[in-house]
């Protein structure tokens, strides 16, 4: 955390998370992630599942499914007499072996979510069996996402609601709409064969092998040849409107709604080709399947990542406008990692979960600093760290590597997800021996999950597998750093102390670790790059390794340093306090080589105080206006607007001229803590009236709400009425909760039944309870 000293000693205590200060809130106890008295482990297999292959018809008026499947298996065990497939919400019909004999019906029953089935005799690993099951039934008695299939039709109050069906197999889901090993320690190819009323469509995984009309229905017959875990399984049925490109010889596949055109498909779901390249490139094993295909699936939330065939939401799809503040290629280049990370290689069990998620998370954050530059990808990572640290600060700290969930959802967590992807980073930074540059097939790193994913091709992983590979690829021994980053939990938190000894040359560095020190978190051993730089724009370069609890390290310098940054790019996952003069962070905002720096340096200005607070807010409005990262902007904004004084209202006034629109809105946030002026009111409701970006319309929306007068009510009532897009009526929505008028009830009510998408509606219901402002500051 940060304080201000007495404005007399022109310093600020900087308190850093990744090399920039985190926002925290108070710390709380933190509660207990899971059950830590139960562990959970993968079930015991008794067979293997070669293949299924599931006919099935969906009747959509009642939202039931029929289906004949066949599951091809092999015994593990010497004697296979009984064995269970996991099955809810399904009535079965009949069990039969299937020989070239002909047919042997075999006894079974249910007992809750598994179908025991009594074979004829016993059989040994040598046996290939063929059990035809067929059943009926409701798949979707549970709501998403813990429904097997989704179906989704118009009622009362969503008459516009299109035909569709869709599957959430993750994690343990698809055994509510056919009977399977519904765990993804097993690897099975994969046929569906789905039947449907005309005029719809279904996408299911790998190649389309045969369809064929009749009688007013539809069968779309997909075969997925490489073996996947039975989760990946899925289909998605609705009125598609289809566009395609071209990766190498095999197709990708946009399936949207009707009444989407090609240039709204193309701009959420156009670079997926150049990622599929720079993957394939990258992690130098190419794209796996027969084809690649994404729908766009109405109430379906975020994506995911069926082989060959995502899912995604709707609401992905979106105008030119919203291009700018709302781009799909992160979600995009997340689920695509998946077809890697995931699906081909997959987690023995959920707790290696960071395997799947993680990669996906480090690699979407790789694609966006190819897509976008080297800032963006650092820049991402940053992110990755603080949402961490938010979880670890007010929910709990835990292994990455934690068997002791409940449920398989506890286990997608920003732990998981974002912590999962930090840690990739930080090994690369040490593979690379802390050397910065750009990602490189001939990297240490990259060379290694090549093999990775050669080695273990359509096969189960967990982590030791990994670090194997490191050693095997690499010679390089890393349990060192599993243990303290994967195996425990939590961060370094670091305390420096600089002195410049003139005498000898030498800057004195010492470095303290001041996390508590328990059976979860440990002291860490890392090694640590230093930058420091000289009033004139000289930079040394030194590294140094920490790994005790307080040490001290003697660096040879030829200048005193005007400043020192302490893991200049940000690799290492951590807090930093360390000292420094305001006019250090002037030059450092201005001059330094590391846009993660100039990021902190403007953070840290937004704390001054006192005789500090004028040349702060100067070197904020220059970087404001000059530095050529948005992200460097959109934070000096911020601590302009903490500063509060005018000079940094004018500032902020000034640069809603600058064209990128991330800046714009960081900026109309800002100007919310001068809202009760009166230019700045204006100003206010002339953004929301008329700017081009959604996102400064709907900062502008919240801030107005936040004001509470009724002259902004109005002002928010009349943009309502204009059938604004959806992102902008969210913002709406989130200002008009602040209100607890009868009137603004009266919108929020409205809302809830009317709005544009289920999001809104869902927004306005919440409201009405109280839950929906959705404060930005």
């Amino acid at each position: 955390m940060s304080r201000s000293l007495p404005s007399s000693s022109r310093v600020l205590s900087l308190a850093l998370l990744g090399g920039l200060c985190l926002s925290l809130p108070a710390q709380s106890p933190r509660r207990v992630f899971g059950d830590p008295s139960t562990p959970q482990y993968a079930p015991n297999r008794t067979y293997h599942v070669e293949n299924y292959k599931v006919a099935a018809r969906i009747n959509m008026e009642k939202g039931e499914i029929a289906g004949d499947e066949t599951v091809t298996l092999h015994p593990l065990v010497p004697s296979l007499k009984q064995l269970y497939l996991n099955s809810a919400q399904l009535t079965i019909d009949a069990v039969s072996l299937q020989t070239s004999k002909g047919s042997t019906p075999l006894t079974f029953h249910s007992d809750e979510s598994k179908l025991w089935i009594t074979l004829d005799q016993p059989y040994t690993p040598e046996a290939t069996l063929n059990l035809r099951i067929t059943y009926h039934g409701n798949p979707q008695g549970r709501p998403f996402p813990d429904a097997g299939l989704s179906f989704i039709r118009p009622d009362a109050s969503n008459p516009k609601r299109p035909l569709e069906v869709w599957s959430y197999g993750w994690p343990e889901n698809n055994h509510f709409w056919f009977p399977c090993w519904d765990y993804p320690n097993d690897k099975a190819t994969s046929e569906t064969i789905i039947t449907v009323p005309e005029p719809l469509s279904v996408v299911s995984n790998g190649e389309l092998v045969k369809e064929t009309h009749s009688k007013g229905e539809a069968t779309f017959d997909w075969v997925e040849h490489v073996p996947h875990s039975v989760y990946l399984v899925s289909i998605a049925v609705g009125p598609w409107t289809k566009y395609s490109q071209t990766y190498k010889t095999k197709s990708v596949d946009y399936y949207v709604p009707p009444g989407t055109d090609r240039e709204t498909a193309l701009r959420s779901f156009g670079l997926t080709p150049d990622m599929m390249v720079f993957y394939a490139s990258t992690y130098g094993v190419d794209y796996p399947y027969e084809k690649y295909a994404q729908t766009a699936d109405h109430a379906f939330g975020g994506g995911t990542e069926n082989i060959s065939a995502t899912s995604l939401a709707e609401t992905t799809l979106h105008d030119a406008r919203a291009e700018q503040d709302y781009p799909s290629f992160d979600l995009v280049s997340h689920e695509l990692a998946h077809q890697w990370f995931g699906d081909l290689i997959t987690e023995w069990s959920w707790d290696s979960a960071w395997l799947s998620e993680g990669f996906a998370t480090f690699s979407a954050a790789l694609y966006r600093g190819h897509h976008l530059g080297d800032d963006a990808y650092r820049y991402q990572i940053w992110q990755d760290q603080q949402t961490a640290a938010r979880e670890d600060a007010t929910r709990y700290r835990r292994p990455i590597v934690d068997r002791h969930y409940t449920r398989p959802w506890e286990i997608l967590d920003r732990t998981t997800y974002q912590k999962g992807s930090v840690i990739l980073d930080m090994l690369r930074y040490i593979m690379n021996d802390q050397v910065e540059e750009s990602p490189s097939p001939s990297q240490p790193f990259f060379q290694t999950l090549r093999n990775y994913l050669t080695a273990y091709y359509a096969k189960n992983v967990e982590t030791h597998n990994l670090i194997n590979m490191f050693r095997t690829t690499t010679g390089r021994e890393l349990d060192w750093f599993f243990d303290e980053w994967v195996f425990k939990a939590g961060y370094p938190q670091y305390t420096v102390h600089t002195s410049y000894d003139a005498a000898k040359h030498n800057e004195n560095v010492t470095v303290l670790q001041t996390q508590k020190v328990d059976e979860v978190t440990p002291l860490f051993d890392m090694p640590v790059v230093l930058h420091f730089y000289s009033a004139d724009g000289k930079l040394h370069e030194a590294k140094i390794r920490v790994r005790q609890k307080e040490e001290t390290f003697a660096i040879p310098l030829d200048f005193e340093p005007q400043w020192m940054d302490f893991d200049p790019y940000n690799h290492i996952y951590k807090t930093l306090t360390l000292d420094e003069p305001i006019e250090s962070l002037i030059a450092r905002g201005e001059k330094d080589k590391s846009m993660i720096s100039r990021l902190w340096a403007a953070q840290q200005l937004g704390k001054a105080t006192g005789a500090s607070t004028d040349a702060a807010v100067k070197a904020l409005s220059q970087i404001l206006e000059q530095d050529a990262f948005y992200a460097v902007r959109m934070m000096s904004a911020q601590s302009l607007g903490a500063l509060g004084t005018e000079s940094a209202k004018q500032s902020l006034l000034n640069a809603l001229k600058q064209p990128n629109s991330h800046v714009r809105t960081a900026v109309v946030e800002a100007l919310g803590h001068f809202s009760k002026d009166s230019q700045v009111y204006s100003v206010l409701v002339e953004v929301l009236r008329s700017d081009d970006s959604y996102a400064a319309e709907a900062a502008a929306a919240r801030n107005l709400g936040e004001l509470g007068t009724e002259a902004a009510f109005t002002v928010l009532q009349e943009k309502l009425a204009t059938n604004p897009s959806v992102y902008v009526a969210t913002g709406l929505i989130q200002g008009i909760a602040h209100y607890k008028t009868p009137q603004a009830k009266a919108l929020l009510t409205e809302q809830s039944k009317t709005g544009i998408t289920d999001e809104v509606r869902q927004l306005a219901s919440r409201s009405l309870q109280g839950g929906g402002t959705g404060r930005n500051r």
